[in-house]
């Protein structure tokens, strides 16, 4: 083999493992993560996610635009904080997304909220 195709071989080995690791530590499976994957952990406290989950029923409390509700994935819950003008679609009950950033281990502060309507489309689904 001369020298060029080893060069060529060698890099091309370099860059695929680059990619590789690359794409495993990026999450681009989902862009969201569960509460349950979010809660108690240290390393939200730092890093800003997007967080799925259901609002638990009866939990959303408004004052002004100061809106508080609890946000659950069935398998751990926090309690989520959040100023300013919620979203058109918004339900009270139903999923949501909040973007922010874990201040406490149970306590989440979103600066965006995004309405999940699932129920939207389950009608042309089962068409």
């Amino acid at each position: 083999m001369n020298r060029r195709a080893l060069r060529l071989l060698i890099g091309s080995a370099v860059i695929a493992t680059l990619l590789a690791i690359g794409l495993s530590t990026t999450g681009f499976a989902s862009p969201y993560r569960y509460v349950s994957e979010v809660a108690g952990q240290e390393r939200f406290r730092s890093l800003e996610v997007q967080m799925a989950g259901k609002i638990a029923n009866g939990s959303y409390t408004r004052d002004g635009q100061n809106h508080t509700f609890l946000m659950t994935d069935g398998v751990a819950t926090l309690r989520v904080v959040y100023r300013g003008l919620l979203p058109g679609a918004w339900d009270p009950n139903g999923s949501a997304v909040a973007t922010g950033r874990l201040v406490a281990p149970d306590l989440f502060e979103a600066r965006a909220l995004l309405s999940k309507c699932p129920s939207k489309y389950e009608n042309r689904r089962a068409q």
